[in-house]
């Protein structure tokens, strides 16, 4: 939120009665808006990021019955470094694909990649590929395959719309996380990914905007 935004919330506000607004802003000059004391939300640490991703991905599975896919999964909440969409996407990957320790170990290879190579590309800077302030580059995992998905942009949008996919080119596909990151599908030009779609109403889901590219120069250092 900008200041030119802050500026209308303030001067909508006294035409809002005693409807509650709930406002969230990572600068502190938003708490100037507020009628009570503002809540500040603070980053999981690696222990609540560990116990909230356990949960996504488990249910009420006890992780401790299945050791070698809660290795697999500590490794993925420590690869992921407190990344909330990160722990969405790939807990609903595993999800699916609950009691295969091969597709959790391909998850966890495919994410690896996803954060070297853009590191790589970009330097340590690199932290969160779900934030994209720079394309972000997916090697598939498809053997032998030349080009790169490119995910360009994010996007939220209701449940209805995501089912009745795109709309604005005719010519831009869907696909799913799991193609994009383990299918054998290859995509042609724009298209887009279903990224994840929230249990809560209404329902929004996230998707990604992506584009198939042959990169100029990707380094790719070996498995850690």
């Amino acid at each position: 939120m900008d200041g030119r935004r802050c500026t209308h919330l303030q001067e909508a506000a006294p035409q809002a009665g005693a409807r509650p607004c709930i406002v969230a802003r990572r600068s502190d000059r938003i708490a100037r808006f507020g009628t009570t004391r503002p809540l500040r939300v603070h980053f999981f640490t690696p222990e609540a990021y560990w116990y909230f991703f356990k949960a996504r991905t488990f249910g009420s599975a006890r992780a401790e019955d299945h050791p070698r896919l809660a290795a697999i999964a500590m490794d993925m909440a420590r690869v992921m470094n407190g990344c909330f969409i990160g722990a969405s996407v790939f807990s609903a990957l595993l999800q699916a694909n609950f009691m295969n320790p091969r597709f959790w170990s391909m998850a966890l290879a495919s994410l690896r990649t996803l954060m070297r190579t853009n590191v790589s590309l970009y330097g340590e800077s690199f932290v969160d590929p779900w934030h994209m302030a720079e394309p972000v580059f997916v090697r598939r995992a498809e053997e032998g395959c030349p080009e790169c998905v490119v995910m360009i942009a994010n996007s939220q949008t209701c449940c209805a719309e995501a089912e009745a996919g795109p709309r604005g080119d005719p010519e831009e596909t869907m696909m799913s996380v799991q193609d994009l990151f383990l299918g054998s599908v290859r995509p042609r030009g724009r298209f887009k990914v279903r990224a994840w779609t929230s249990h809560l109403p209404p329902h929004y889901t996230y998707m990604l905007h992506c584009d198939v590219q042959r990169p100029r120069r990707l380094i790719v250092s070996g498995d850690e």
